[in-house]
């Protein structure tokens, strides 16, 4: 599944077509904007908005101070959604360090404890594998 900040029938960045048709074909291509829509800077914001409404949560792994991740966290908690940020996010940002003191954000030092926090935060969703999916 991929959110693109174009219509449908824009890939952007140009170098990007092939993945996005891959995906489209055998998963899911979402766009808020009318299908001949261009790339504008506006829409990479609105597209973040989209992200954080859909998922679950959000889990931040690398991000500068002015990044659109910024703008995907901030509104990730708006919503009330769980937010984890790595490390290497904390770290480096300010707008970061002041997201950890808000209800729902976490800090993951490793791939182990980002798995861990998700699982502490998504209960029930974890299913056994079935003997059918060895195929």
């Amino acid at each position: 599944m991929a959110f693109i900040a174009t219509g449908i029938n824009k890939s952007y960045p140009a170098a990007n077509r092939a993945t996005q048709h891959a995906i489209g074909e055998r998963g899911l291509l979402l766009s808020q904007f009318w299908p001949e829509a261009p790339p504008q800077k506006t829409n990479f914001l609105l597209r973040n908005n989209s992200i954080a409404q859909y998922a679950s949560a959000a889990i931040i792994v690398e991000a500068g101070e002015h990044s659109g991740a910024r703008n995907l966290a901030r509104h990730a908690v708006d919503l009330g959604r769980p937010l984890i940020l790595t490390d290497l996010v904390a770290d480096a940002n300010d707008w970061a360090q002041q997201l950890l003191s808000a209800s729902g954000v976490y800090r993951a030092a490793s791939l182990a404890e980002l798995a861990e926090i998700v699982q502490q935060i998504t209960p029930g969703t974890r299913r056994e594998p079935d003997p059918g999916d060895a195929k």
